[in-house]
Order: structure tokens, then C-alpha cells, then sequence
């Protein structure tokens, strides 16, 4: 793993809580500057390392599905996030940054869900990464490729789960120019100057989800794409509870 950052997202993580939760002591930069958790993969109650995952494979001789994908997979729990931000309105000073809540591991993902019904089979892993798009999860594929050709483990099915944040907006920073130079990122804000640009184009966010799939072909890899939801309990453009209850 590389060194901690300060703001992968630019605006979106300057609130002094939230910056704590994303630095604090969950995500980490690789060598080429994308986000990763500090833990290899994302279980229920914990972390999975890529040694377990080696020791697993060898001596049950288990299929593997990878789950690749942004929050909706990792199980980074927005609720917990805005709870975190409201205790620290309501107590002030008093509200100590380093007990703030936990965003992963507080409920059941579909992975651990996947895993309950056909662990005795397969072994899930959960390689979701919260703030990633569809860029961020080619690369993040590719890389993860990389890693078990080197360990001799082959992965059978992989589910891709992207979108969300594929449509959010950042600055009016497009993702494949975020880590540009001085040029690009300036060509962006003048781009957007009059109007919202999304994080990932549509036609960018089809041509990275086709070569998700393209590169499983590749490596013999079968592709499950899942198609992003808005659930109803959920506030419009945001990705919390409603205050009030659905009638």
C-alpha cells in the first residue's frame, strides 16, 4: 500500500469529520494513486486478506466469485456517516472525532449474502471500493488480475456493480481527468463552467463497463453485471434514510 491522502474527491470529503473517516485509518493509495481500503478484501465482521484467500483456495480447491464494485458492494453505511455528522452538530466541541462510528462492517452486504448461500461452494470476496466509478473498478479489475496471476489462484465469476458514483458530481471534474495534469483539470472546469458535468460521461461510463467485461473474457472470467437501484427509503439525491416514514 502507498501513502495516506488528504482528498480524494476534492470538495465532497472537506467537512474536518468526514475527511477523518475516509483518512483516519480506511483508505490508502496505490502506487498509481487509486483509492484502496486497508484491508485487501471486505468481509462481514472484519477484513480478509489475500493470504487467507491463497490458503483458502489451495487446500479447498473452491471456485471464486469476485465482487467488484463502489459503496453499494463494500457495505460503506451512509447512515452511519450522517449520524456521525449530526452528533458532532449536536455536541460541538465535545464530540471527539477518533469515536466516530465505523462505516463498514454494520450490516449484511449482498457479497456476505452471496457467501451465506453458496460459501460452501464458491468463496465470495468482496473487493468493493466506496467513492469508486467504473474507471476507478477497470483498473481496480486489471490490478486484482495482476495480483492472483502472480499467486496462481484463478477467479471464475466476476459481478460488477457500478453507477452511483459514475453520476454523482465532484468540481465538475470528469474521473479520467481527477489525476491529470494542470491542462486537463483546468479544460474540465472550463467545460463546466455553465453546467453540471457527472463524475464518468455516459458514453465513458458504457465504454468502461464493456471493457470490464471484455477483460474478463479475457482471463476466462465470467461477467455478472448488476444494475445500480435507488431504494425507496432513501432521500431524493441523497444516499441516507428519509427522516420520516414511507406511507
Amino acid at each position: 500500500m502507498g501513502k495516506r491522502f488528504e482528498n480524494p474527491m476534492g470538495k465532497l470529503f472537506d467537512h474536518p469529520l468526514m475527511k477523518h473517516q475516509v483518512t483516519g485509518n480506511q483508505f490508502v493509495k496505490n502506487a498509481q494513486g487509486e483509492i484502496r481500503l486497508t484491508g485487501d478484501f471486505v468481509g462481514e465482521k472484519h477484513y480478509i486478506s489475500l493470504n487467507d484467500v491463497r490458503a483458502e483456495a489451495q487446500t479447498s480447491k473452491k471456485k471464486i466469485v469476485l465482487n467488484i464494485g463502489d459503496s453499494s458492494t463494500s457495505g460503506w453505511d451512509s447512515d452511519v456517516v450522517a449520524l456521525n455528522q449530526r452528533m458532532e452538530k449536536a455536541l460541538g466541541s465535545d464530540f471527539d472525532k477518533n469515536h466516530a462510528l465505523f462505516p463498514l462492517f454494520n450490516y449484511k452486504t449482498y457479497p456476505d449474502c452471496l457467501r451465506d448461500n453458496i460459501g460452501g461452494k464458491f468463496i465470495v470476496l468482496n473487493a468493493g471500493i466506496p467513492t469508486h466509478t467504473s474507471l476507478n473498478g477497470l483498473r481496480r479489475l486489471k490490478e486484482l488480475g495482476k495480483t492472483f496471476d502472480d499467486e496462481g489462484i484463478s477467479i471464475d465469476y466476476v459481478t460488477i456493480y457500478y453507477g452511483n458514483n459514475d453520476s454523482t458530481c465532484n468540481a465538475n471534474i470528469e474521473e479520467k481527468n481527477r489525476n491529470a495534469g494542470f491542462f486537463k483539470k483546468s479544460l474540465s472546469n472550463i467545460k463546466g463552467k455553465n453546467k453540471i458535468i457527472p463524475r464518468t460521461s455516459l458514453q465513458d461510463y458504457i465504454a468502461n463497463v464493456e471493457l470490464i467485461v471484455k477483460y474478463c473474457h479475457s482471463k476466462n472470467m465470467i461477467p455478472i453485471l448488476i444494475l445500480p437501484v435507488i431504494p425507496l427509503y432513501w432521500e431524493p439525491a441523497r444516499r441516507v434514510k428519509r427522516e420520516n416514514n414511507i406511507t
